[in-house]
């Protein structure tokens, strides 16, 4: 059995706080949002919300934190963002999210989500089949982290692929294939060192992306998100729809002068 994703404490100086750890997404960002309304019964200002034992969030775990914030600073409560990883902070700036928090750390450029990988000329492919079940896709995202992880990729560029392959996974688990385990999401994936590219096919019917605009600074979706932070985090995002639904992630690997 999981852990719980949040839970409440106490800070040593007596202000409440909600450590989130694990993965944070579909499966479970509801569970942050009732974490910070149990700490929000308690005493002391800001809420402090603990996100160094965190190890993946998903647009659905952003959207909940910024729910959970924004409605906490309407009733005049502050709600405060330790241990905060550099994608993270990142995404949260760059969507425009940042003034419902407070900070302990600076927000990063967004250059620096680009990342840097050393020389590596030798090629390699990743392909496989997975049933249509929610609880592997997180197994998608480990496969595709573990060959990336050979090449020795920065934190924050692997973060950036975590998120857009979790976001693709999962709307082909859940919309292409409606959690009908009968169904097949197929992954294909493939680097050289300087690019990589994964593609993630499902039989959906598929949807057309320009009919899902990007969100204005600041604006929190009900959906739509997952692909603004996909497109936000890779380099190139695009869609065929032969024969099913086919999501193409490019993200060049090598730093850019």
């Amino acid at each position: 059995m999981e852990a719980p994703c949040a839970t409440v404490e106490k800070t040593k100086d007596g202000r409440p706080r909600v450590r989130l750890q694990g993965d944070v997404d579909f499966r479970n960002a509801q569970a942050v949002k009732e974490a910070v309304r149990s700490a929000a019964r308690e005493a002391g200002d800001p809420i402090v919300l603990d996100l160094r034992c965190m190890t993946f969030i998903d647009s659905s775990g952003i959207s909940a934190l910024v729910r959970a914030a924004r409605q906490e600073r309407e009733r005049g409560r502050g709600l405060r963002l330790e241990g905060a990883r550099p994608h993270v902070l990142y995404l949260l700036s760059a969507a425009g999210f940042t003034r419902f928090f407070q900070l302990t750390d600076g927000v990063p450029a967004p250059a620096s989500i680009s990342g840097c990988i050393e020389e590596n000329t030798v090629w390699q492919h990743l392909s496989f089949t997975i049933p249509a079940r929610t609880h592997l896709v997180k197994h998608i995202r480990t496969r595709i982290s573990d060959m990336l992880q050979s090449l020795e990729p920065d934190s924050q560029l692997l973060d950036a692929v975590n998120l857009a392959v979790g976001e693709a996974a999962s709307n082909a688990v859940r919309h292409g294939c409606r959690e009908d385990d009968s169904q097949k999401v197929r992954v294909e994936s493939a680097t050289n060192g300087h690019t990589l590219v994964v593609e993630i096919s499902d039989p959906g019917s598929g949807f057309d992306p320009r009919e899902v605009p990007s969100p204005e600074v600041g604006e929190l979706r009900e959906g739509g998100m997952g692909i603004y932070f996909m497109r936000l985090t890779m380099d190139e995002v695009t869609y065929s729809f032969e024969g099913g639904t086919t999501v193409r992630l490019v993200k060049h690997l090598q730093g850019q002068a």
